[in-house]
C-alpha cells in the first residue's frame, strides 16, 4: 500500500489570463455591470436597457412543435445540419430574398452567428492579416479577429453618412493589406440600415479589390416603416464575394435555441464547414426541424405585427429621451436606440450618472469602439409596464452639457 503523505508543500501554478484574453478584459473588474449588482444588492431595482434581447414570445406554435419533435427519432448529425434544413432554410431565402441558394454546398449550420464568426476567420485568416471592420462596431468582431491573429482596419461609421462606410476614402495601402470586410446591417449598435446603392457599390468594390464580404445579418427581419432588408446574393455579383450569417432562430424569438446559418461563398463555406467538424459536431436535431416548420408556416404578418411593438415602444422611448436632453438616431431597426450624449459630455459619464441617478443601466457607446464616444445604446427590449418606469425615471432627468441633473 502506498503511503498517503502530505502533498510537497509547494504553491500551486499561477493562472493568468491568455494576452489575447486580457485586452478584453480591460476595466471589467469596476464597470457599469458590477456597480448595477452593488445597487441590486442595496436594494435598488435596477432597469437593464445595455442588452438587446428580444422579449416578446415566440411564435405561439413553436413549444409545441419542438415536444412533439423531441419524442422523434432523429439519427441525423451532420455538422452541417440535417437536409431538410438545409432545404428549408433554401427555400426561404428564394421565398424571402429571390435568391437560390444550393442546400448542400452554399449553406451550413453554426450555433450563433457570434460563433460562427469566431470559427469562419479563423479557417480564412492567417495571423498577421488585415481585415476591414467598422467602427463603431459590436464587440465580437473584434474578439473574433483576436482570435484568428488577424489586424483590423477600421472603417469609420458617420452619422453624416447614415453610419455606412464610405468606401472611397479607404487609403490604397490598407486596401493592398486588407483579406475581408465585416459589416452588418441592420447594423449593430446605430439601428442603420443599408440601401440597394450602397450594397450594389460594395459588391463592385469587393470585385475590384479582390476583398470577401462578411456579412452578418441576424437582426434581418427586425425592421420598421417598411424597410426592407436585402441580401447580397441577391444583388448581380454578389454570391462570388459573400459570406452571409443569418440567424432564424434570433429572428424567430428564439435566443435560446442555438440554430444559425452562413450561406454564401462555396469555398468559405466548404472551408467553415471543416473547421466547425473539429470543435462541434452537430446541432441538435429536433430544434433544428422545429426552426424549418416554423420558417414554413409562419406568416409575414407575423413579423410585421412583432415590429410594430418594437417601433412603437422606439417612438415612446426616444420622446422621453428627446425630453431629457438626450437626442436619438432614428433607427430603421434594431430593438434599441443610438443616442447622443450632450456636447462636451463623454458617453461613460452619462452612463454612470444614469446609473447612478436613475438606476438606469445603457451602454456606452464606447464599447463598441472609439467612434462610440459620445453615444449611449437604450434597448427597447423590456416589456411596456417597465418601459413605463423608465419614461418615469427619463422625466426626472435633465441632461445637459457636461452635467446631468435629477429632480427630487
Amino acid at each position: 500500500m502506498e503511503n498517503s503523505a502530505s502533498p510537497p508543500n509547494i504553491s500551486p501554478p499561477a493562472i493568468h489570463p491568455s494576452k489575447h484574453l486580457s485586452s478584453f478584459l480591460s476595466g471589467l473588474e469596476h464597470s457599469l455591470e458590477q456597480r448595477a449588482i452593488e445597487l441590486r444588492s442595496q436594494g435598488h431595482d435596477v432597469i437593464n436597457l445595455s442588452a438587446v434581447n428580444p422579449d416578446l414570445p415566440p411564435p405561439a406554435q413553436a413549444q409545441e412543435i419542438l415536444v412533439r419533435l423531441i419524442t422523434t427519432p432523429s439519427p441525423s448529425r451532420s455538422p452541417s445540419g440535417t437536409f431538410d434544413l438545409r432545404a428549408t432554410i433554401s427555400r426561404w431565402y428564394q421565398h424571402r430574398f429571390r435568391a437560390s441558394i444550393d442546400p448542400i454546398n452554399e449553406l451550413t449550420t453554426i450555433p450563433t452567428v457570434e460563433q460562427g464568426l469566431c470559427d469562419l476567420l479563423p479557417a480564412l485568416i492567417d495571423p498577421g492579416e488585415a481585415v476591414l471592420i467598422p467602427d463603431p462596431c459590436r464587440p465580437i468582431f473584434r474578439f473574433a479577429l483576436s482570435l484568428a491573429g488577424a489586424h483590423a482596419i477600421q472603417l469609420p461609421l458617420r452619422p453624416e453618412h447614415d453610419f455606412l462606410p464610405d468606401l472611397k476614402t479607404i487609403p490604397d495601402e490598407d486596401l493592398e493589406r486588407a483579406r475581408l470586410i465585416l459589416l452588418d446591417y441592420p447594423n449593430f449598435p446605430t439601428g442603420a440600415t443599408a440601401p440597394a446603392s450602397f450594397l450594389h457599390q460594395l459588391i463592385h468594390f469587393a470585385h475590384e479589390h479582390q476583398l470577401l464580404i462578411v456579412r452578418l445579418a441576424d437582426y434581418s427581419e427586425y425592421t420598421f416603416e417598411g424597410n426592407r432588408t436585402m441580401s447580397l446574393i441577391e444583388i448581380p455579383g454578389g454570391r462570388a464575394v459573400t459570406v452571409e450569417l443569418h440567424s432564424p432562430a434570433m429572428n424567430l424569438q428564439l435566443r435560446s435555441w442555438p440554430l444559425a446559418v452562413a450561406i454564401g461563398h462555396v469555398d468559405a463555406i466548404r472551408y467553415l464547414r471543416h473547421h466547425r467538424s473539429f470543435v462541434m459536431h452537430s446541432l441538435y436535431p429536433p430544434i433544428q426541424q422545429a426552426i424549418g416548420e416554423l420558417l414554413i408556416q409562419l406568416s409575414p404578418e407575423w413579423y410585421v405585427q412583432r415590429n410594430a411593438i418594437y417601433q412603437q415602444r422606439r417612438n415612446r422611448l426616444g420622446a422621453a429621451l428627446e425630453s431629457t436632453g438626450l437626442h436619438s438616431w432614428h433607427a430603421r431597426a434594431l430593438p434599441a436606440l443610438w443616442v447622443a450624449t450632450p456636447p462636451g459630455t463623454s458617453s461613460m459619464e452619462i452612463a454612470e450618472q444614469l446609473l447612478e441617478q436613475a438606476h438606469l443601466l445603457v451602454a456606452p457607446g464606447t464599447a463598441f469602439g472609439e467612434r462610440g464616444e459620445g453615444y449611449l445604446l437604450f434597448s427597447v427590449t423590456v416589456d411596456d409596464s417597465r418601459l413605463e418606469e423608465v419614461v418615469h425615471r427619463l422625466s426626472k432627468v435633465h441632461c445637459k452639457s457636461s452635467s446631468l441633473e435629477t429632480d427630487r
